[in-house]
């Protein structure tokens, strides 16, 4: 496995980068979260899989050095969707990682609430209410 040194400089190489800011812009990330990323040694894999995605490169060659570089076909499960809220939802997570538990806990107490009114009949209740 690269370290994100190795990977960073790696997609600098390929791209022909040579300042961080490019690279960050690249990725669609501010150049102090890269930074950030370097100090905790941290790999966002989400950002680097949309940035394979996009750019024809496999994961796996990326992160680890081995197998073909180039994606010749990629399986369909590798498709994820480009839906803008959600990988601006990851871009956040990954800036803050001790969010994630708190988005967890959301959005399980939302489905939680969901289920517990399925059965309740909303506009019996406006009636009662009005």
């Amino acid at each position: 496995m690269r370290t994100i040194d190795e990977i960073l400089d790696k997609i600098k190489e390929l791209k022909s980068i040579k300042k961080d800011s490019e690279l960050a812009e690249l990725l669609g990330v501010k150049q102090n979260t890269l930074s950030t990323w370097r100090i905790r040694k941290t790999i966002p894999y989400d950002v680097f899989y949309h940035f394979c995605d996009r750019e024809g490169f496999l994961l796996n060659w990326l992160l680890t050095g081995e197998n073909n570089r180039i994606a010749e076909k990629i399986p369909p499960y590798y498709n994820v969707s480009s839906d803008a809220e959600i990988m601006e939802i990851n871009r956040l997570l990954a800036e803050s990682p001790q969010d994630k538990a708190l988005v967890l806990k959301l959005l399980k107490g939302k489905k939680d609430i969901k289920e517990a009114l399925e059965g309740f009949d909303i506009s019996k209740i406006k009636e009662q209410e009005g």
